[in-house]
């Protein structure tokens, strides 16, 4: 809805002032998680409230006062369109709450000419079919599926370019074929978790010592609970043509995939499995996180030029180099 304004002004119309200024093109409100008409008019009222920029209106105690208080709001703003999202709330009952919240809202559009869109997860759609009356005036303007995207479609390219530059890290993984398939495969498609799967991978390195984005990193970076519900199980991988091209994209995302549990301990950040650039096994971690620590101040303290001079100008450098620190000749009985 950003695309559009939701308030424009009239100043004059043909040289005459309209009578009211402002016009509120659009409005949008959640359906309420019990299917109350007086909490979606309350809430109506004071959208209009904050589009126009008043003070909030005090909502009117009786349901059929409200009712005609928001039928005068809305013709006095001239709303355009009105969107109801999160209509998945939407359930019939034998305490009819639906049924009178469904009444409401098409004496909107009969009465006032107010057009409206219903946005929903499913199993909204489900729920429509039940009653031929409600599925015929909620799709008598159109209805539309959004689907996830397929991979060489121009919605998922454009998408992952503007997704891929927004790093965290302290360096910059470049976009390649092999991690824009990748975290297109772990998410099937799906714009939303396509965000949290590659924030989910940048807070996995943050601080690791190790902070580039890899495969390995992508797939333990999947969320525990949306990987093992149902309907992430059951969602075909869009794009593929039959079940056995489905499963080889499938079998080729799982090479080297890593566990999705949620490291507390900081030091165990850059613990990921199946990733060959980090230690596979804990036990060894916090000690060569030390060791590296340890590497990168004496590195800082050290002046560097005066220190490869004075090594090129012996014969066992090598010598020279363990004497500053630099080298370590026997890791495991230093450790």
């Amino acid at each position: 809805m950003d695309h559009f304004p939701q308030i424009i002004e009239h100043s004059s119309y043909k040289g005459v002032f309209p009578g009211f200024s402002k016009q509120i093109v659009w409005v949008k409100i959640n359906c309420p998680y019990n299917s109350s008409v007086r909490d979606l008019c309350e809430e109506i009222l004071q959208k209009l409230d904050d589009a126009i920029g008043i003070e909030r209106t005090t909502p009117e105690i009786r349901n059929g006062a409200l009712a005609r208080q928001i039928a005068q709001r809305i013709k006095s703003s001239f709303l355009g369109i009105l969107v109801i999202d999160e209509m998945q709330r939407l359930k019939f009952s034998r305490t009819g709450g639906e049924s009178k919240l469904i009444d409401f809202l098409h004496e909107i559009v009969d009465s006032m000419g107010v057009s409206m869109v219903f946005c929903g997860n499913h199993p909204f759609d489900e729920t429509l079919t039940k009653k031929m009356r409600i599925a015929r005036r909620a799709e008598s303007g159109g209805y539309m599926k959004i689907k996830n995207v397929r991979y060489d479609s121009q919605d998922w390219q454009s998408f992952i370019h503007y997704l891929w530059p927004l790093q965290w890290t302290n360096v910059e993984t470049p976009l390649n074929d092999e991690l824009n398939e990748k975290l297109f495969i772990l998410s099937k498609g799906n714009i939303g978790l396509a965000q949290m799967i590659y924030r989910g991978a940048q807070l996995k390195v943050i601080g690791s010592g190790n902070e580039i984005i890899t495969g390995a990193v992508l797939s333990a970076s999947v969320p525990v609970l949306v990987s093992h519900t149902e309907e992430y199980k059951d969602t075909p991988l869009p794009g593929a043509a039959t079940e056995d091209e489905e499963a080889k994209w499938l079998s080729a995302s799982n090479e080297g995939d890593a566990s999705a549990k949620i490291m507390a301990e900081k030091s165990l950040k850059s613990l990921i499995p199946g990733d060959i650039d980090r230690p596979q096994h804990k036990e060894f971690v916090g000690k060569i996180d030390e060791v590296l620590r340890n590497f990168d101040e004496k590195i800082l303290s050290l002046d560097h030029d005066l220190v490869i001079n004075r090594t090129a100008e012996k014969k066992n450098t090598y010598d020279a180099l363990q004497r500053c620190g630099l080298i370590n000749i026997d890791p495991l009985n230093k450790l």
